[in-house]
């Protein structure tokens, strides 16, 4: 009997604890959310510096931790088959620390920040339709190569049509694991394309700007780059920004703020609030 007492006691003892718990995280997640008000204050003071928000925030902003990366050494022979298909007839060369591979009119070149390669079709690009297409093989490849980069974001300028690809990370997009496409009208195609290894998330959580602060801390280099624009974007993840100890890198959390229909965009340190244009 007064076992069966003492297991009702332990239940409801759990189920007020649980009610607590509940409470609690609802208050601290409605602390971290932002709201029209703020928002509306923001768009004002944009607008004095000629931005104009063309877009809606991230709400949430509860405090994040770092994301843990390792470093990631490129097989150059893997490189030569997806971008030539053959290593047959692929001249190499080293400049400046980068190694460059070379045949015809097409050029790779391996870099300690990234990889690239530049194309020159025989045909015009016309729609962005052609762009994609253009390069889609590529894309196919080095997503069963490195990683599964999704298509984010997309734009059209004077010369042409640009498309930029992302790593997510357990849902987090990793802005510095990104493959990026410049198609130009007269068929020239350039790729560039980064990757790290993602591994865990470690350490303790900090607590992060909002991204209405995010948004103003860019809006200084972004006003003195342009004299009216929009930002037509904001996206929350990691950017690799730091090397700690031999191979083991750390990402921190980022704010992307895209300007100027995307073709720009501003990293802001979610921690720090720092800017970097990009």
């Amino acid at each position: 009997m007064e076992w069966k007492k003492a297991k009702n006691y332990t239940i409801i003892f759990l189920a007020v604890i649980n009610c607590l718990l509940f409470g609690f995280n609802f208050v601290k997640h409605g602390e971290t959310r932002i709201g029209a008000r703020e928002a509306e204050t923001l768009s004002v003071v944009l607008q004095r510096k000629g931005i104009t928000l063309n877009c809606d925030l991230p709400a949430d902003f509860s405090d994040m931790g770092q994301l843990y990366m390792r470093a990631y050494e490129y097989d150059n022979i893997v490189l030569q088959e997806i971008f030539f298909d053959t290593i047959s007839g692929v001249r190499r060369t080293e400049q400046d620390g980068d190694i460059i591979f070379s045949r015809d009119n097409d050029m790779l070149t391996v870099s300690r920040g990234s990889v690239s390669f530049e194309k020159k079709l025989d045909h015009n690009i016309n729609d962005s339709n052609t762009a994609l297409a253009a390069v889609e093989d590529y894309v196919r490849e080095l997503n069963n190569s490195f990683t599964d980069y999704r298509q984010r974001v997309s734009g059209e300028t004077e010369d042409g049509y640009f498309f930029e690809f992302r790593q997510n990370y357990q849902n987090q997009p990793v802005f510095s694991n990104y493959l990026n496409v410049w198609a130009g009208r007269d068929g020239s195609l350039k790729i560039v394309f980064n990757y790290q290894q993602p591994l865990e998330y470690k350490g303790s959580k900090g607590k992060i700007i909002s991204a209405q602060e995010a948004v103003y801390a860019a809006s200084k280099a972004i006003s003195e780059d342009f004299r009216v624009t929009t930002v037509d974007r904001v996206e929350k993840g990691y950017y690799l920004s730091e090397r700690q100890g031999s191979g083991e890198l750390a990402a921190v959390p980022q704010y992307k703020v895209y300007v100027d229909g995307c073709a720009s965009a501003y990293y802001v340190n979610a921690y720090s609030g720092d800017v970097v244009r990009v």
